[in-house]
């Protein structure tokens, strides 16, 4: 005697989605809305709905990593003050050398005299290349 497999109940329009092969990003977010109305966990919404868990599983990631990246707020430059030994404002000069550390862990190290704002153009042109 085989077991029934109980469905879940949709509207036509997600049941039409269900059956697409490739599904959009608007696609994906309908039928996990969908998922978290039932109250029911990814893996029994996907069995009940007839869909790959993995499928589920892959587009909530993807949701997610797509939501993170787009309220990520972008880096800014922060105005700073050398002080030297002496504590006087104003000279480029540290017997450390400076070092500017970018995003991606790159590094900018200065040593000696440094013209600042030369400096705030690379930082600002290496902070737009994508490496």
């Amino acid at each position: 005697m085989s077991r029934a497999r109980s469905s879940i109940h949709l509207p036509e329009t997600l049941l039409a989605v269900i059956r697409k092969r490739r599904w959009t990003e608007a696609d994906a977010r309908a039928i996990l809305q969908a998922q978290r109305a039932k109250g029911v966990s990814v893996v029994g919404f996907a069995r009940k709905a007839g869909l790959s868990v993995h499928r589920l599983h892959n587009w909530r990631k993807k949701l997610r990593v797509a939501e993170a990246a787009s309220s990520a707020r972008p880096p800014r430059l922060l105005p700073v003050s050398v002080i030297t030994a002496a504590g006087q404002e104003g000279s480029q000069e540290a017997p450390g050398g400076l070092e500017v550390l970018l995003r991606g862990g790159r590094r900018i190290r200065v040593a000696g005299p440094f013209e600042p704002s030369v400096l705030a153009q690379l930082v600002r042109t290496l902070e737009t290349l994508a490496c």
